[in-house]
């Protein structure tokens, strides 16, 4: 075991105890806020979203390649997501498009097209990190979900609340902003404490009643992977017409199916 995984076990390891010796009552204060309470506002915020047309700058960085490109993301409720992206002088990188469960991904400088399942959805391929479909909403909104998350501990930090804890295998914590409520880090490492990914949410904007960060960021430092969106252009709940943002494949174009 390296260095690296042993002091991060041993952090791991000193968090959990510290939390495994206290009551319940000493997992927060009373000024704490209530984990239920958290997870109703931000369901109330994300229900409050039923359409965005955006535009945004994009950073990718990966030990494959690192660029910077334009954005422009479509989505409307429930699950319909139009996503190009186009690099400099209008070169166009990818597009996405998902609804009803189903997803069509067209790469152009590789001349291919994947399409299938959402869940065989390889965000690998267009955003150089590895990220599961129903990570990506949450991701591009910054919309966290609470549930199934086991709090441990509650500490102070500044003018925001740290709030650690297990969810499934992973260790997370949370840093929650209640002036402004939302969730502004979200952090994860495996059971030696090793940071598997982190993600942050900034420059939060209030549009129709609508919480929403113009900056966000995924890291996986593990992977020397990061993903970065600034949002410059944001429209909310106007009226979307998701056939519209058609797009046409070549016809010699190499198409393979992905199943779950």
């Amino acid at each position: 075991m390296n260095l690296r995984r042993l002091l991060g076990g041993l952090s791991a390891a000193a968090l959990l105890l510290h939390c495994s010796h206290q009551t319940p009552a000493d997992k927060g204060s009373a000024s704490a806020p209530a984990l239920e309470t958290i997870q109703q506002r931000l369901e109330a915020n994300y229900r409050t979203l039923q359409t965005l047309n955006g535009q945004a700058i994009l950073t990718v960085e990966s030990p494959e390649a690192s660029y910077t490109a334009n954005a422009h993301i479509w989505f409307r409720q429930p699950d319909s997501l139009y996503i190009k992206v186009e690099a400099a002088f209008g070169i166009d990188v990818g597009r996405l498009f998902i609804a009803a469960n189903r997803f069509v991904l067209f790469m152009p400088r590789m001349n291919l097209c994947y399409y299938g399942d959402v869940a065989a959805l390889p965000l690998d391929e267009f955003l150089s990190v590895e990220m599961r479909y129903e990570e990506l909403m949450p991701l591009l909104f910054g919309q966290e979900d609470l549930s199934g998350f086991d709090p441990l501990y509650y500490a102070r930090v500044d003018r925001d609340w740290l709030i650690a804890g297990r969810r499934d295998l992973l260790h997370l914590s949370y840093r929650y902003d209640p002036s402004v409520g939302a969730i502004r880090e979200t952090r994860a490492s495996d059971s030696l404490g090793v940071l598997l990914w982190s993600k942050t949410f900034d420059r939060f904007i209030r549009k129709k009643n609508l919480l929403l960060p113009q900056t966000i960021r995924l890291q996986q430092p593990g992977e020397n992977r990061a993903v970065g969106l600034f949002y410059n252009k944001l429209a909310v709940n106007d009226k979307v017409i998701m056939k519209r943002l058609s797009f046409s494949l070549p016809a010699n174009v190499q198409r393979i199916e992905l199943k779950e």
